[in-house]
Parts: structure tokens; C-alpha cells; sequence
């Protein structure tokens, strides 16, 4: 897990003493499981590469990036940059898990296509495969499933229901 690289300082190691039947151990690194720990790396990520997600280079969630550009030129310039910040902070890349230079991603369950955004069809399956509601509770609960990166269509159903 990605968040496992990342070293604790002392003062919260100090709280995270675990015991076991061979002794008393401390984490060193941010241990999986933790319930913070997904939230401590956002927090670390995103200061990493804050500055380029102001300027529009990436858009990070957790440890995953996306590098928008409109050609491959543009691309690859960005993920040279990309890839310096990423070492100048002792970050691994694992190669394997990277696409490059895709017209057409998938993202937080939505695909991002020729400047549009639209739910993937895995996500609405969920939805499509949702029994029909058969009381006024179920059918106000229904929008909840929704997504509601896209307002309009969530408003809309709302209207009709």
C-alpha cells in the first residue's frame, strides 16, 4: 500500500507501540489498517504536488494521477515535471500500474473523454440493477445512489420524484 512508505515522526510513533507475544514493536511507517492512514497520505500527496494542481499539470486523488493535456507533446512535458517532484521527494513509480497517453480514462468511476465526464458504465450498473422502489421511502432513498457530481440529472430526479 502506497501509504506504507511513508515514515512517522517520533512523536507519533510513540503512540503506536503494538504488543505480541515476541515482544513490544513501533511502527516506522504509516501501517495499513490504520484508519487514518488514507488520509494522512492524501494529505501528503496533495502537498506534493500542490503547486502543480494549481497550475492545471495533474489532478491527484490518494495515490493515483491524472495528467490532462491536449496533445502528446503537451503530455509529455508535464510528465517530465511530473516525474522530477515525484523524485526530488523519494517517490516510487511503479511502471506496471501507469497508463500513458490515453484519449480515454477511467477516474474515480467516471470516464473523461474529449473534455467530457460521464459515469462509468460499471458505476450505473449498480443502478440500473436496483430493484424498482415500491414505497414513497425507497423511492426517496433511490437518489442517494446517484452520484452527485452531476447536479442537474440529480436535481432532475428529485423534480420527478
Amino acid at each position: 500500500m502506497a501509504f506504507s512508505t511513508l515514515m512517522l515522526t517520533k512523536i507519533v510513533e510513540s503512540i503506536r507501540p503494538f504488543i505480541v507475544p515476541d515482544g513490544q514493536f513501533e511502527f516506522n511507517k504509516v501501517p495499513f489498517g490504520l484508519s487514518t492512514s488514507p488520509g494522512v497520505f492524501q494529505r501528503y500527496f496533495s502537498s506534493i504536488f500542490r503547486d502543480l494542481t494549481w497550475k492545471g499539470i495533474v489532478i491527484s486523488y490518494l495515490y493515483d494521477l491524472v495528467i490532462p493535456a491536449k496533445d502528446e507533446k503537451e503530455g509529455l512535458e508535464k510528465l517530465k515535471i511530473v516525474f522530477e517532484v515525484a523524485k526530488k521527494y523519494g517517490l516510487e513509480i511503479k511502471l506496471k500500474k501507469c497508463q500513458f497517453l490515453k484519449k480515454t480514462i477511467e477516474f474515480l468511476g467516471h470516464v473523461v473523454e474529449n473534455e467530457t465526464i460521464k459515469p462509468s458504465t460499471a458505476k450505473t450498473q449498480a443502478v440500473r440493477k436496483f430493484p424498482e422502489p415500491t414505497t414513497i421511502k425507497q423511492v426517496q432513498s433511490f437518489p442517494g445512489l446517484y452520484n452527485r457530481l452531476f447536479p442537474q440529472i440529480y436535481q432532475e430526479l428529485l423534480n420527478d420524484s
